[in-house]
């Protein structure tokens, strides 16, 4: 399967999560004018402006295929972070449970720890 486009982007928390300053822009492949980061938070964490969402992985994708759109975001479109949910993918299930976990451990395999910020929550 050729993935031409993201379709699982979200925009993550509220406009607080941000400092509300760009602190660089990158050139990327997939975006004419490069992807903005900025702070999170009163953290020095440097996040892209566009978070990926994870919570179809495992249950609308498949494990290869979450890989595949991970990959399209951070390669393609700068996009280096990632929210993900111990209850994920949804609807929660017995038979999925822990799906999402390993296509982002997969994904983790071939891009440095440091250079992706994983966010995360209990629901």
């Amino acid at each position: 399967m050729k993935i031409t486009a993201i379709c699982a982007l979200a925009l993550v928390g509220d406009a607080s999560a941000f400092s509300g300053t760009i602190t660089k822009n990158v050139a990327v492949p997939g975006l004419e004018k490069g992807m903005d980061f900025c702070k999170l938070g009163t953290s020095d964490l440097e996040v892209s402006k566009v978070c990926m969402g994870t919570m179809t992985f495992g249950e609308q994708n498949t494990l290869e295929e979450g890989v595949e759109q991970l990959n399209l975001a951070f390669d393609n479109y700068g996009i280096n972070f990632i929210d993900t949910a111990e209850l994920y993918p949804v609807p929660a299930k017995p038979e999925t449970q822990g799906m999402t976990d390993k296509t982002v451990a997969s994904f983790l395999k071939s891009h440095g720890r440091e250079d992706v910020v994983l966010a995360t929550k209990v629901c």
